[in-house]
């Protein structure tokens, strides 16, 4: 018996929407048909959206940036240091010409300003101002230093320094991270590649009440003698 045209209607519909014609559930590809000539074709799906990246993958991707940033300050430190290493063996020729821009040097570098004091009592002194690069939050730092003990009257306490890193040895760190004490941290901010800074770090912003024995005692505040060697690039902590 032949199919009334609504059936055959709904067939074709089912059909191109790739339905079972039997329990009306999509089992195939959709299809389109030709009403004038019942050719028929399949149609594609529109593309499934992309799933965003997972918590997990962002934090791994964040690793691997971090370690990328400081494999490559090291790499530039190892490239310093060899072009150093060629300049001392240039001929002593070359001398004079570097002795006679030392004075115009010299004269061009800006003028260290007074002790300041910033937020929590921390008090920094620019004993040479630097020229390059400035330190801010996040920056990748390469500093030489001295750390020292002091007494209630604000002299250095006896024994010598409790920890030092050198140029040829310098210290690298990420500035604000937990990595020094909160004092140098936010002392060091604002200094240029190239300069020195003394910075007296009250014991709040120190190893606090109970000190860190047996080196530093309780409540006891800080001095940092700094030069900053290398400011490199930063990122988000």
């Amino acid at each position: 018996m032949p199919l009334r045209g609504t059936q055959r209607k709904k067939r074709r519909e089912k059909a191109r929407r790739g339905l079972d014609r039997s329990t009306g559930v999509r089992d195939g590809p959709r299809r389109e048909f030709s009403a004038s000539t019942g050719a028929s074709w399949e149609l594609e799906d529109a593309a499934a959206p992309v799933a965003a990246p997972a918590a997990g993958d962002n934090r791994k991707a964040r690793r691997e940036e971090k370690k990328r940033e400081r494999e490559e300050l090291q790499e530039e430190r190892r490239r310093r240091k060899k072009a150093k290493r060629r300049g001392e063996h240039e001929p002593a020729a070359a001398a004079p010409d570097a002795a006679a821009s030392a004075p115009a040097a010299a004269a061009e570098a800006p003028e260290a300003p007074a002790v300041r004091v910033i937020g929590g009592g921390i008090k920094i002194e620019d004993t040479r101002v630097g020229t390059g690069a400035a330190a801010k939050h996040s920056s990748h730092l390469e500093i030489a230093y001295e750390a020292w003990v002091l007494r209630d009257d604000g002299t250095v306490r006896g024994g010598g320094a409790i920890d030092k890193a050198t140029a040829k040895e310098p210290y690298l760190f990420v500035c604000g991270s937990s990595e020094v004490v909160k004092g140098l941290s936010l002392g060091i901010k604002g200094m240029r590649a190239g300069g020195k800074r003394t910075i007296t770090v009250p014991w709040k912003f120190g190893y606090g009440a109970k000190g860190s024995l047996p080196s530093v005692p309780p409540k006891a505040d800080l001095r940092f003698d700094v030069e900053l060697l290398e400011v490199g690039a930063g990122f988000a902590v």
